[in-house]
């Protein structure tokens, strides 16, 4: 992942919005990452509203939401199908 700094300092340098495509092009980064709205929210938070900051607050939070649910999805899975139990395992 880019530096913060580096984003926002090309962020300051132009009067217009930084746009998600162009940071997650810079970041690397899938446009569902809520990491890529905070450096958006960083990025833009001169040039941006009072109500588009609550928008890309209520984004972040949805969006860490669906990760946070789309990983217990996975660990439950794999507890489920792919990991073993230990046969020398007492604890039961």
């Amino acid at each position: 992942m880019a530096d913060l700094a580096h984003i926002t300092n090309i962020a300051n340098q132009t009067e217009t919005l930084m746009t998600l495509d162009e940071i997650a092009e810079i970041l690397k980064v899938d446009i569902d990452n809520p990491a890529l709205y905070c450096v958006y929210k960083s990025c833009n938070k001169e040039k941006l509203t009072e109500q588009q900051l609550k928008a890309v607050d209520m984004a972040i939070k949805v969006l860490k939401e669906r990760h946070q649910t789309n990983l217990k999805q996975n660990v439950d899975y794999m507890d489920k199908h792919l990991i073993q139990p230990n046969i020398n395992d007492d604890s039961n």
